[in-house]
């Protein structure tokens, strides 16, 4: 199989998981005006609280990337990925309301999981 094809395959399918992913929504919402934002588990949260959430989120992505692409520690990637696992639990509730958290964190919603899972992506195409 041809190296582009590989290529090609693997970065549609890297590329069609972002709609529907939770950080990807908030990071466009970031450029949404106030009032086009489509309602979300998180309208109850304070905007400054979910910006908040999502520069945390980022940075931990960004931080995972760049050890595990440029450093020694690569090996360690699967460590690195258990370790959001107690920041979650321990670090984030220091910042954050329980109410907060449990709006901005779907997993911990098991009620509302076909809401959190919507795609915001189809939301803007039928508006």
């Amino acid at each position: 199989i041809p190296q582009g094809v590989l290529y090609g395959t693997f970065l549609y399918m890297g590329v069609s998981g972002f709609f529907g992913n939770e950080l990807f929504d908030r990071c466009l919402l970031q450029l949404t005006q106030r009032e086009l934002r489509p309602a979300r588990s998180y309208s109850a949260v304070a905007w400054d609280k979910v910006q908040l959430y999502t520069v945390l989120q980022l940075s931990a992505v960004a931080t995972i990337f760049i050890l595990a692409t440029f450093s020694p520690a690569a090996v360690c990637f699967p460590f690195l990925i258990a370790i959001l696992v107690p920041i979650r639990a321990k670090v984030l509730p220091a910042f954050f309301s329980e109410h907060d958290l449990s709006a901005l964190d779907c997993v911990t919603q098991p009620h509302r999981v076909e809401r959190c899972i919507t795609p915001m992506w189809d939301e803007f195409n039928r508006a």
